[in-house]
């Protein structure tokens, strides 16, 4: 496995850094939305919402989720998609989803205003639509 030292993870415009000292580990998670996932979940913490609302906690770890499952699916990538692969990228995408239920929910709940969650439409869309063709691709174009 190759490491290499880093101490920027920048992803696009998002404010996402590496711990001083931290491995990167090249695995090439970039094919499976994983920048995106973290530049959403950087987004999802930086809204303000209140970390006491009730639901803010499984909030974050939907969101959480998406990321990690994206690493994993990747990880269990060996030179070709894997049955796993594709139900990793299939429980991100789940993890999407609820994101976006919620978000919504933190509107009704005043967390957040209609603005701020139509800034995470398209974001969410474009992940949603990513991550659905590669579980198709990963499944030799089956419905998935």
């Amino acid at each position: 496995m190759i490491e290499r030292d880093v101490t920027d993870m920048s992803v696009g415009e998002s404010k996402v850094e590496a711990v001083p000292g931290m491995k990167k580990v090249g695995l090439g998670h970039e094919v499976y939305g994983y920048k995106e996932a973290l530049d959403i979940y950087q987004q999802v913490r930086d809204l303000g919402i209140s970390e006491e609302w009730v639901h803010y906690d499984q909030m974050i770890r939907a969101t959480a989720s998406i990321v990690a499952n994206l690493a994993e699916g990747a990880g269990r990538f060996r030179g070709r998609p894997t049955p796993d692969t594709a139900r990793f990228i299939a429980i991100a995408r789940g993890s999407l989803y609820e994101l976006n239920a919620w978000l919504q929910i933190a509107i009704i709940d005043g967390q957040i205003s209609e603005s701020q969650y139509q800034s995470f439409v398209p974001h969410l869309d474009q992940l949603s639509r990513r991550l659905y063709g590669l579980v198709r691709l990963d499944r030799g174009g089956q419905n998935g």
